[in-house]
């Protein structure tokens, strides 16, 4: 949730539109989309950046958009998760205690 908010943040609707129709699978918008924004999509192995590009044309088609309105995604996630692991270490006494469990000494971290 965090990480869409701060993707889409001052995006236009008119690109919101764009994103969601691989979202829910129009296969015409995404077809048209791929074949002006990356019409070898088929035989693409790796997207830019690395890491495989997606089989699925409407996986592939989401991660080559997000990597042309917001390149900086990748950072985006990461930043995200430092965010919420540190929340999660700031707060872990009080989660545990909220399932019944209680928190592990400093010392005993790691032992099991």
């Amino acid at each position: 949730m965090r990480v869409g908010e701060k993707l889409t943040d001052g995006m236009s609707g008119e690109l919101l539109d764009e994103f969601d129709r691989f979202i829910e699978k129009d296969g015409a918008a995404t077809d048209a989309w791929l074949a002006v924004h990356a019409p070898d999509w088929r035989t693409v192995a790796t997207m830019p950046g690395g890491g495989p590009a997606p089989k699925d044309k409407f996986e592939f088609a989401s991660a080559a958009w997000l990597l042309l309105n917001r390149p900086d995604y990748p950072d985006v996630v990461a930043d995200q998760l430092a965010e919420l692991k540190l929340e999660l270490l700031e707060g872990r006494d009080d989660i545990l205690a909220a399932f019944g469990g209680r928190p592990t000494p400093a010392g005993a971290r790691g032992s099991h």
